[in-house]
This record gives C-alpha cells, structure tokens and sequence, in this order.
C-alpha cells in the first residue's frame, strides 16, 4: 500500500511592488524621540504609492541610548521601507551615501530627523523638477550673498531639506565626506552648478525645522569617536576652499579661486 505525501499548498505570494518614483531618506542622530516621530510621520502621510521612506541613524555618542530610543520609533513609524544604523557619527554626507545607495527613486530627497514636513510639502518639492534643467531643489538657500527662501534659482541650498534627480547624482558623483561635517550641501551645489544643473529653491514646501546645528558654531561634535572642535572644522573648510555663511558673520557663499 503507497501513501501519498500530504502537501501544504503554497503561501500567496507577496503583492509586487514598482520601484519608488522617489525616495525620502532620514538622517536622525541627537533628535528628541517625539521630534523624529513626528517628522518621519509627515513623511510617510505624503508619500502615496510612489515614495519610500528611508532612514538612517547615526550613532549619538555623547549618550548612546538616545539612539536606542530613536531606533524604537522607527520600528514604530508605519510608512518607514527600510533603515540603517551607523555604530558611530560618520557624518551626514556618508549617511547621505548609504541612503542613495538603498534607494530607488528617479528623485530623492534629503532630510533631517528635525524637520516636519507640512501638508503639500512634498509634491510642492516634486514640482520643483518640473524642468529638467533643475538638479538640486530646496526650501532655502543663499542668493547674491543672501540667506533666502524665495522661489527661483539661487547658489545653493540648505542641506536640512532638500532633493536630488538621480541623473545629476550619477553624473556629478556622491556626496563628498571630506566636507562632512557641516560643508557637504555647500559643496555639491557648487558641483552640480559646475555640472550644467541649475539649483532651485521650491515654490509653497512649507516645513518646520527645530535645530540648526550647523551655524551654533561654538558646538564642538563627536565625529567618529573623537570630539572635533568647531573651529577647526571650519578652517578645514576654508582649505578646501568653501566659505560658509556664518564664517564671515553675514549671509555669504563664497567658492574661493
């Protein structure tokens, strides 16, 4: 007498999904829990069918389970597609690497883990690449030596909230971490602009940003382990000939020759 094998049938297989027309990638690192929660939240409520969100943690050395914390809310947040989290501060132009290199999207866009997005902000900063000469799009940045938040073209943008089409990154390269910290946004506007692309400031992105970290310049940061001070960081800037708005007390971007 045979006995035939009982077999289960096969699990459903798991609805496809297309590739993300673009990416929102997260960088969080000494945010408060309830502020990322918040931030990635309006994130997620606009992405619609076509977004994925992706964030990346930088390791918050100077009180480790802060990132522990701020872990837990990304597992929490519905909407989030895929994470990373870095052991140490590597800086936001690496973090902004590992996001690129996890993301899908034609169009991605860069945002810090305390910045909340307001209702419409993300098909206002879409629109902003309605022309396909535009590379970079912003919500803010400096014109004629002037910090701005008026739409139109301008010197470059600030690196708290901001997008990138795919075919500018390939051409121009990655994020260059030798101006990391601080410098980075300043740096690949100016390349992007030597590339051919223009660089825009968006029309009606509305936000809230609770921190500018990068212009309390008398906050030393913990960057790889060790505790680079302020000031030196800014001259390494200089050396590599880019002039930040606050290193000359005035609203200022200056590439130096």
């Amino acid at each position: 007498m045979f006995f035939r094998k009982r077999t289960s049938p096969p699990a459903p297989a798991a609805p496809t999904r297309a590739p993300a027309r673009f990416s929102f990638i997260v960088t969080g690192w000494g945010e408060k829990p309830s502020v990322l929660r918040k931030a990635l939240s309006s994130v997620a409520e606009q992405l619609g069918d076509e977004g994925e969100l992706i964030v990346i943690l930088n390791q918050f050395e100077d009180d480790p389970q802060q990132t522990e914390k701020l872990l837990a809310v990304v597992q929490e947040v519905s909407g989030v597609t895929r994470w990373v989290r870095v052991s140490q501060n590597s800086g936001v132009a690496r973090a902004w690497n590992i996001g690129y290199q996890l993301a899908e999207g034609g169009i991605f866009f860069i945002m810090n883990g305390d910045c909340i997005l307001k209702k419409g902000a993300v098909a206002a900063l879409l629109q902003g690449f309605a022309d396909p000469r535009v590379g970079v799009v912003g919500v803010g940045g400096i014109r004629d030596g002037r910090k701005v938040d008026t739409p139109g073209p301008c010197q470059g943008v600030h690196g708290f909230l901001f997008g990138v089409r795919r075919e500018t990154h390939r051409q121009i390269g990655e994020f260059d971490a030798t101006f990391s910290p601080l410098a980075d946004e300043v740096e690949y506007c100016a390349r992007a602009r030597r590339g051919g692309w223009e660089v825009c400031i968006a029309d009606g992105a509305g936000y809230e940003h609770t921190c500018t970290i990068s212009e309390q310049t008398d906050r030393d940061i913990r960057y790889f382990g060790r505790l680079c001070k302020r000031r030196e960081l800014d001259q390494a800037n200089l050396a590599h000939k880019i002039a930040l708005p606050w290193m000359e007390g005035k609203a200022s971007f200056k590439e130096q020759g």
